[in-house]
């Protein structure tokens, strides 16, 4: 099931507001042709120009090692944004794929420019971001178990999905090995895991939506990754 449409939890959403005069604001644009699922957006090494924000749908960035193993950087779910990582270099570290049908929004790294100059919502917005995304590679770098690398990542989903539903609820438009990948633990080691908590009545799953039944006690897993994503959370909805 795609992640629902997401505007007002947009990180460019300051720049798409209809009451605002049209030549007040850079061009964002929405693609005319939703992407595919296994649809590519951008590719590893490809120049880049444009920033994107997710309108619909979940993506995942990957890039491929010394060894041509995948490795799985991100997951992109409705209202956040992607390319940022090009805009020192002007080309893309990952592809990102599309895991269900989605809608883009784009804005190019000169609109970006010039709204960042005008526009404080937007400049908060980024800053928001880049602390998220640091947070997140100081987890997947940190000695943490298997079962508080999966508890936080649970809660972290919890809190994304919030924005645009119920956090109780978690869709999987991901695969259990693409989990495994992000979360640098092996596939079966996931599933494991997720099999304990369910016997343990901290969860639930039915295909592909896994529901939360005790937040206190995934909070008590997570061990010391549960405030970076409490303050994860705090950031989004301050943004």
């Amino acid at each position: 099931m795609p992640a629902q449409s997401s505007c007002n939890n947009c990180g460019l959403h300051a720049l798409c507001d209809g009451q605002r005069p049209a030549m007040a604001r850079p061009n964002v644009q929405q693609r005319r042709t939703p992407l595919a699922t296994g649809d590519y957006l951008n590719w590893e090494g490809e120049r880049a120009a444009t920033l994107y924000a997710v309108r619909r749908g979940v993506l995942k960035s990957m890039s491929i090692d010394s060894d041509g193993n995948e490795r799985v950087r991100a997951f992109h779910m409705p209202g956040e944004l992607i390319g940022l990582d090009a805009l020192h270099s002007g080309r893309h570290l990952s592809s990102v794929e599309s895991l269900t049908e989605s809608d883009i929004c784009e804005l190019s790294f000169a609109g970006l420019e010039q709204a960042l100059a005008v526009e404080p919502a937007l400049r908060r917005r980024m800053l928001e971001v880049f602390s998220v995304n640091l947070a997140a590679a100081l987890n997947l770098g940190g000695d943490f178990t298997a079962d508080q690398r999966i508890a936080a990542f649970l809660l972290d989903m919890a809190g994304r999905q919030n924005a645009t539903g119920s956090r109780d609820v978690i869709c999987f438009d991901m695969s259990r090995r693409d989990i495994a990948n992000y979360l640098r633990l092996v596939t079966e080691t996931v599933s494991r895991v997720l099999t304990r908590m369910r016997n343990a009545g901290v969860i639930n799953v039915n295909r592909r939506e896994l529901y939360i039944l005790d937040f206190a006690a995934l909070t008590r897993m997570a061990g010391p990754l549960a405030q970076t994503c409490n303050n994860a959370s705090q950031q989004r909805r301050a943004a």
